[in-house]
């Protein structure tokens, strides 16, 4: 107590009075006097008060370093003004709040009451996007994220995108089950860790799977993280990663670390791997890819591009590629397809056939998750092949008779992509630039744009958007 009675407050005359009273007043301290004269009096009073703050760690005494300054409140509530919020500038390019990883932090205020590391630095809500019903999408204020459980991390975004399943959703949802938060790609620095997430700390450049997952279970040690009896998926009652900030569950085993020294040009190809690249992989390892196989992909999107790709990189020798728009089976040739139909339904399934000696391929990567493109699937396999699933399917009912797989032995597979079992095995290639997954990205937008990019891909105007917040 003596220290904090000897210690000297700042500013000079009067103001030093009102300011030490103001911050007195701050921490819960009555100020009654008026008159520089009793400031002594209060001095003691305030030390009895502060005492218990001071061994606490709450309160710090004013020796030797300064406080921040504390800026004047806003506007009451009825104000006059009415004018949009500023936001606060930041010097660095790739958030609006978050440092590069390994710069230098600036200052911020205190605020009294809020214990979260992460949201003391905060002066503003965050934004993030949320889908109200079909084709209404709006990027709005939201609550900061914050540690729920001891498992948690949270993760401020530095890269996010909209995938082609947001875009199920976004024709369907009705106003009634909306609005929901959007997005479940995204990589960023850690900002906060509960007390049981260990190998993670603040700072850390971390990539995660779209759906979280301990790691531990026997489900995620079989690879199978997506049935992780304590998993989930991001967005779906957990937030959306299509937003400044994101809390991450079971963070231990979701988050992947990259080297914080990565150069920024990788920061797309690195996004892949919390899905499109993931899931590619996932078709082609489910479908048991090998070299010198026959392999058809329908779907020209993201995925069935690095489907595509990841088909190459097991060796597959003939990779048709279904798709029907240029730049985008251009892509795919660029990423190892040696043919191209653009011919749909019989019509395609002919194309293959003739392709193949009438037979199909060995393998088929269906990427699309509509009905006509699991028919295109049936009809392009061949005897004793495999078909494998990784479009979002949108029906419940398909042929699966003696007609379609039982009579020609065909096996079906596929499924929502465990990439939390892949991402390790794909990285090195895209650090070492081996691989350039992050070329299906062809539009950036700023998160405050998000909805159009929800529009242009509705749209076939880009393939895949990368929002930066």
């Amino acid at each position: 107590m003596s220290a904090i009675m000897a210690a000297p407050f700042r500013g000079h005359g009067p103001d030093r009075t009102r300011l030490s009273c103001r911050r007195l007043r701050l921490r819960g301290v009555s100020c009654g006097f008026t008159r520089p004269a009793e400031l002594g009096s209060v001095i003691a009073t305030a030390g009895q008060a502060l005492l218990p703050a001071v061994a606490d760690g709450r309160v710090r005494p004013l020796i030797d370093t300064p406080w921040p300054s504390i800026p004047p409140p806003g506007p009451p509530s009825g104000s006059a003004c009415t004018g949009p919020k500023e936001r606060p500038s930041s010097p660095f390019p790739d958030s609006r709040r978050r440092p590069a990883p390994g710069a230098a932090e600036p200052l911020r205020p205190w605020r009294p009451g809020i214990k979260s590391h992460a949201m003391r630095k905060r002066v503003v809500p965050m934004r993030a996007t949320f889908l109200y019903e079909a084709g209404d999408v709006r990027v709005q204020d939201a609550p900061d994220p914050v540690i729920e459980q001891s498992t948690d991390a949270v993760v401020r975004v530095l890269r996010s995108c909209v995938c082609g399943s947001d875009l199920h959703p976004y024709h369907t949802l009705t106003a009634a089950d909306g609005p929901v938060p959007m997005g479940h790609e995204f990589l960023g620095t850690i900002e906060e860790t509960g007390s049981d997430v260990s190998g993670l700390k603040r700072g850390d450049l971390v990539v995660a799977p779209f759906a979280f997952a301990d790691n531990t279970c026997e489900f995620c040690r079989e690879g199978l993280h997506t049935s992780c009896p304590n998993g989930g998926f991001f967005a779906a009652g957990v937030g959306g990663a299509q937003a400044e900030a994101v809390r991450v569950p079971q963070a231990r085993g979701t988050l992947v670390k990259l080297p914080t020294d990565v150069d920024p040009e990788l920061l797309p190809s690195l996004l892949t791997l919390a899905d499109v690249y993931g899931t590619g992989y996932h078709a082609a390892h489910q479908a048991r890819v090998r070299p010198g196989d026959s392999v058809t992909v329908i779907g020209d999107g993201a995925v069935g591009l690095l489907a595509v790709l990841s088909a190459k990189q097991l060796g597959a020798e003939r990779i048709i590629l279904m798709g029907r728009h240029k730049d985008r089976t251009d892509l795919g040739r660029f990423f190892g397809a040696t043919d191209v139909i653009a011919e749909r339904g019989e019509e395609g399934i002919a194309k293959v056939r003739e392709l193949t000696g009438g037979h199909g391929t060995r393998a088929v990567l269906e990427a699309v998750g509509h009905m006509p493109a699991y028919e295109m699937a049936v009809g392009a396999v061949r005897p004793g092949g495999v078909i494998s699933r990784v479009g979002v399917p949108q029906y419940e009912d398909a042929p699966v008779g003696f007609g379609s797989l039982f009579g020609p032995n065909v096996t079906l597979t596929g499924g929502p992509a465990p990439v939390r079992a892949y991402i390790e095995g794909l990285l090195p290639a895209v650090l070492d630039g081996t691989v350039d997954p992050g070329r299906v990205f062809d539009r950036t937008l700023p998160l405050e744009d998000t909805a159009e990019g929800y529009r242009a891909m509705d749209r076939r105007e880009a393939l895949k958007v990368l929002i930066t917040p």
